[in-house]
This record gives structure tokens, C-alpha cells and sequence, in this order.
């Protein structure tokens, strides 16, 4: 509340007033706000927004919940409407969607159909939010006014955009001739007048089209004009242009008539006169004599007038070459692998060839028409000829290009192999090809050796573009994938101490073959493992690194029959066992009486230790021990 007591006067007033009406209606009952409270008028409301804007310096759609909610009115609290409100109000906007050429004013109604709308903001090009819905835009350039509004319940409405255009600048138009007269300021054709148009903001709506103008005269133009997608205009005339289409007239008067069948046998001199009735004569060929010359010649006189307008006069009778030789070069057009023959053959329609020339780099020019090219890479040949007039033509060249060596090309594995020279799985080798003249054409892509076998090889080929050809091929690629085998072999699942417990375990690798192995046999008498569960497990590394392993479990039981058979065992005679075995039957005849089963055994104890070590007949101190620690598995 602090902010109600602000040196800010009407602010303060207004925001006291307005939070005075919600601080009550958020106080008031559920159901009897609309009976106790009167709805607050728009002017109110607007109050408090103008305090609250005021005191916190431009509000934002966040502010504007935080001022609410500052005042106490909660989400549909305060406000006199049947029902929550949780619906952001929704905002219109009206404003040109075209280029203007003066200020814009945007208008913006906001709708809320439940608590009301509280404030409508907006923000013209990036500056501080306002309040408003009214807003001035002027200034050329286009606009972002971003705008959005709030409810009376706190709902803020995600802020849209709208594009304001303002171009108050004319376009720009200027006319031009399609070219430029001649250097005596005259055309000799029709001339199109074209009009460029140009605008640096809202573009260009209409320009001028092409205007031609086709009249001879002095003096002579057109108008265009332009405009801009604002409504701006502009407007340009081109003047100045002079046309004459008509050419002068040109006479050419011999000295005499020929002497004999259309031949002079002397020097002839033809004079010329020229005339012209729109521009002006400005060049007009003087007398010419010919004095000697060949068959088909033709001495000519031409007129210009001031638009460049031309006639002509021929006389005829003297034959004259002017035209240089033209000769063509035969060689191949791509990478050649051997020496490279080139040819010459020239060609003139009126004197004839006097010789052909080629030089090949820098070196010294020769005569001829056979040039053979032996050196690599590529080669500069500048040729040319000359006729019998003395002309000669403008030098020529072609290239040849000759590679002679073959490409180089390398194969690798993607990795080395292990200390045995075996991979554990595929093996991928790349091709590396290179050329140094004319470049490589084809590189055999990687190959991937996937197949288990010792000796493998890959091979890969390259090819330069002069058709060179290299092959290389990397052996000795040994692969194994499978793991070895290992396993044991004449188990049983179970066992008396009487019987023989004889295992055996094997390993082995049909490729690679064995580094390691932990198989070992399980062989021994059956009461030499302590009764109960035995597991065995063995494993086995192959050359190539590859693992396998097997286990193998058994049971050692003690019975009162298997315990007999090896007390007879050890005692070697069934009389001197009898008497011991009828007790391990008693025991094990008295099941779950403990206290009979026990004095059973106790009499075995004792009768064992008196059948011990006596002599030959009796038991020896290790039988004795070995008995008497498996009864008391019974």
C-alpha cells in the first residue's frame, strides 16, 4: 500500500479510489457480491490502470496481473460476473494493410465477455508498452506496433503484431535512349525510349513503359512517369532525340570505261559524289586509283552521313586478296598414354597457302604440318599460316595432354592384427589412389572381408583418366570369429563314495587354434571329493583372441550300501567288514531317530578304531580317517 501514498497526486487518488472498490469486493461473501457491491463504472477501472501505470512507470501484461493482484482481487474475485474467468480478452486491430504517403492512426477494441477488460497496451517499434487504443504513427518506414490487453480478472491476452507502412517520398524515373546517337548526335533508326523507376520503400506501383520513336527530325521526345505503391508520383521527359533513317546518296564515275572485256589494262581512278536531304554528308571517299591487283577485285566508295547512314559504289574488275589462310589443328581432346601426332591443314579461297607454323611451349617456331608431342602433362601447341597475299592469320593453339605413368595406388586394413596375426572379426581395406599428371578416374572402394579363413587377400585396382592402370593386393589377412570349444565328457550327475569319478575336459579351435587353456580332467576316487554339490568350469582362448568355456556339475552322496562297499574295500575281506556294515545299516535304518542313529555311529567310530593299524588285516590310519569323516554325512 505504500504505493498509495506516492507524491504522485492524481495517480495516487485515482489508484486509492479504484483500490478502495476492490479491496471491498474481494472482501465480500461468495454469492453477494453482485447484491452488496455495485459494479465498478469503465471509469474506475481505468483509474486505477492510469495509477497504476503511472507508478510503475509502463506496464506490461505481467504488471498488470501484479498490480491486480497487489489490490487483492484474485482470479474472478472482486468482479461482478456469474462466474470465473479464465479466458484472456481478445484484442482487434484497424489499420491499413497497404503502403500510406501520411501519418497512420491504428485503432484497437479489445472484447472480454466476462470480468471485462481492465487495459489495452501497445508497443511501437521495440519502445516502452503503453496504455492506449489510439495510436499516431508517422515517420517514413514500416512499423511493428505489438499490442495487447488484460481483464479485470487478470487474464493477459499473448501480444500480437501488426505492420504499419509509411512512404511519403516520391519515386525516382529517369528516361534514357536505348543507345547512344552517333558522335554526330543523329540516330539512323526508330529509337525506344525507356524509362527506369525506382522507390527505396514502398517499391515501385506503375512505371512508364517503353516509348518509341520512329519519325525523322531534329529535336524530337517523350514523357513517362511513376508511381510508388504509397500513391507518390513523379514524372520525366526526354528530349534531344535526332532521327535519320534515310541513306545519303553515293555515285561512283569511272575515268573511262574498261578497255577490254571488262578489264582494265592500266591504273583506273573512280571518283565519288555524295549527297544527303535530312542530316548532313560527313564522310565521302575520295578518288581512288588501283595500280595493280588480282582477278575479282571490286574498288568501292561508301558515304556516311551525320546518323551514320551508309551507301556504296562498287566497280569491278580487280581482283584483290584480303583474307588471311584458315587452318585447322587434328588432335585428341582428352588424356592420351602415348606420344601424340598432331596435324595441320590450312585453307585460302583466293591466293593459296604459302606455309604453316606451330611452336610448341615456348620453343622456337617451325614450318610444317606434322607435329609429334612426347613429353607427360599437358602441352601448349600455337599454330598459324600465311597466304601468298603475305596475310597471316591470328595465332591458334591447342592442348595436348599425354600421361605415361601409371597411377599409384595403397591398400590398409582398418587396423592392425593382433600378436598372432588373426582378427576376431571383419576386417575392412581401404585404397588409397593417387596421380600426379592427369588425375585418377577409378579407386577400388573399401572391401570388407567378413568369411572366417587364414590366408585371405584383397585386391583393388586404379585408373587415371589417360586409361593407366596400377593393381595392388594385401595377403596373409587371417580372420576367425568363433570362440573355441571346450568341454567335458564322461560326467554323471551323481555319485557314491564308492565309485570312481573320471571327467575329462577338452579343448579346441579348428582355425586359429589354442593359446590358453584352464580344461583340466576330474579324476579320483568318489571319497576323495567331499560329499555334497561339485561345480567345475574351464575356459579357453583362441589365437585370434576369440573365448569359450563349458562347467560341468556332479553330486557325491554317502550311503549306508556305498559306504560299506568302500569300508569291505578298505578292510579287503567281507568278514572284517560285516560287522561294521551292519552298523552303517542300523544308522541308516534309524532315519530320524537321532539319539539311535547317533549311537550307531558312535559304535562305528569305535569299532573302526579298534579294527586301526594293528596289522596287516585292519585298517590304515588314512582309511580309518577317510570312514569316519564321510559316516558323518549318513
Amino acid at each position: 500500500m505504500n504505493a498509495l501514498h506516492t507524491s504522485r497526486g492524481p495517480a495516487r487518488r485515482a489508484l486509492a479510489a479504484g483500490a478502495a472498490f476492490l479491496l471491498v469486493a474481494a472482501a465480500a461473501p461468495a454469492g453477494a457480491l453482485a447484491a452488496a457491491t455495485p459494479e465498478p463504472s469503465p471509469q474506475a477501472y481505468r483509474s486505477v490502470l492510469g495509477a497504476t501505470a503511472a507508478l510503475s512507470g509502463g506496464p506490461t501484461p505481467a504488471a498488470a496481473q501484479v498490480q491486480i493482484a497487489a489490490l487483492g482481487l484474485a482470479a474472478g474475485a472482486g468482479v461482478a460476473t456469474s462466474g470465473r474467468d479464465v479466458a484472456a480478452p481478445v484484442t482487434e486491430v484497424s489499420a491499413p494493410s497497404t503502403w500510406q504517403n501520411g501519418d497512420v492512426t491504428v485503432t484497437l477494441l479489445a472484447f472480454d465477455d466476462r470480468s471485462g477488460v481492465l487495459a489495452t497496451y501497445y508497443a511501437l517499434d521495440g519502445a516502452a508498452p503503453q496504455v492506449g487504443t489510439n495510436i499516431r504513427v508517422a515517420g517514413e518506414g514500416v512499423h511493428l506496433l505489438e499490442f495487447w490487453s488484460v481483464d479485470l480478472a487478470g487474464n493477459a491476452e499473448a501480444a500480437k503484431r501488426e505492420t504499419v507502412r509509411i512512404d511519403r517520398t516520391p519515386p525516382k524515373i529517369q528516361g534514357a535512349p536505348d543507345r547512344v546517337p552517333g558522335p554526330h548526335g543523329w540516330y539512323n533508326g526508330p529509337v525506344t525510349l525507356t524509362f527506369v523507376c525506382a522507390d527505396d520503400l514502398s517499391g515501385i506501383a506503375e512505371c512508364s513503359g517503353p516509348a518509341e520513336v520512329t519519325a525523322e527530325g531534329a529535336d524530337q521526345g517523350a514523357a513517362g512517369a511513376a508511381s510508388d505503391h504509397a500513391g507518390n508520383m513523379a514524372e520525366a521527359v526526354v528530349k534531344g532525340i535526332n532521327i535519320d533513317r534515310t541513306p545519303p546518296r553515293i555515285e561512283g564515275i569511272p575515268d573511262r570505261a574498261p578497255d577490254r572485256n571488262g578489264w582494265y589494262s592500266g591504273p583506273v581512278t573512280v571518283a565519288f559524289r555524295c549527297s544527303d536531304d535530312i542530316s548532313a554528308i560527313v564522310a565521302c571517299p575520295g578518288p581512288t586509283t588501283l595500280l595493280a591487283g588480282a582477278g575479282g577485285q571490286a574498288v568501292s566508295g561508301t558515304a556516311v552521313d551525320q546518323a551514320g547512314n551508309e551507301a556504296s559504289a562498287d566497280l569491278a574488275g580487280i581482283n584483290i586478296d584480303f583474307t588471311p589462310p584458315v587452318t585447322e589443328a587434328q588432335a585428341p581432346f582428352t588424356w592420351q598414354n602415348r606420344d601424340v601426332t598432331v596435324t595441320f591443314a590450312a585453307a585460302d579461297a583466293l591466293s593459296g597457302v604459302a606455309a604453316t607454323y606451330f611452336r610448341l611451349g615456348d620453343g622456337t617456331p617451325q614450318e610444317g604440318t606434322v607435329l609429334t608431342v612426347d613429353r607427360e602433362g599437358t602441352a601448349i601447341v600455337e599454330f598459324w599460316s600465311a597466304d601468298q597475299a603475305g596475310n597471316a592469320e591470328p595465332h591458334r593453339s591447342v592442348a595436348v595432354w599425354i600421361d605415361k605413368t601409371p597411377p599409384a595406388i595403397e591398400g590398409a586394413p582398418d587396423r592392425a592384427p593382433n600378436a598372432a596375426g588373426w582378427y576376431s572379426g571383419d576386417v575392412t581395406v581401404t585404397f588409397t589412389c593417387t596421380d600426379d599428371v592427369s588425375g585418377i578416374t577409378a579407386c577400388t572402394d573399401q572391401t570388407v572381408l567378413n568369411a572366417e579363413a587364414g590366408g585371405q587377400s584383397a585386391s583393388g585396382t586404379a585408373a587415371d583418366a589417360a586409361g593407366n592402370t596400377a593393381a595392388v593386393t594385401l595377403p596373409e589377412i587371417n580372420i576367425d570369429k568363433t570362440g573355441p570349444q571346450v568341454a567335458y565328457d564322461g560326467s554323471s550327475a551323481a555319485y557314491t563314495v564308492d565309485q570312481t569319478i573320471d571327467i575329462r575336459c577338452t579343448a579346441g579351435d579348428d582355425l586359429s587354434g589354442i593359446a590358453t587353456s584352464t580344461c583340466a580332467d576330474i579324476v579320483g576316487p568318489a571319497y576323495a571329493f567331499t560329499p555334497g554339490r561339485h561345480q567345475h568350469s574351464a575356459a579357453a582362448t583362441d589365437r585370434a583372441g576369440n573365448q569359450g568355456g563349458a562347467s560341468v556339475s556332479f553330486t557325491v552322496d554317502v550311503t549306508a550300501e556305498s559306504l560299506c562297499t568302500l569300508t569291505t574295500a578298505f578292510a579287503g575281506s567281507g568278514v572284517q567288514a560285516e560287522p561294521l556294515c551292519a552298523m552303517l545299516r542300523a544308522a541308516e535304518k534309524a532315519g530320524n531317530d537321532s539319539n539311535t542313529k547317533a549311537g550307531q555311529i558312535q559304535a562305528f567310530l569305535e569299532a573302526l578304531a579298534a579294527r586301526t593299524g594293528r596289522d596287516s588285516e585292519t585298517l590304515t590310519p588314512e582309511q580309518a580317517e577317510t570312514l569316519a569323516a564321510l559316516v558323518q554325512y549318513l
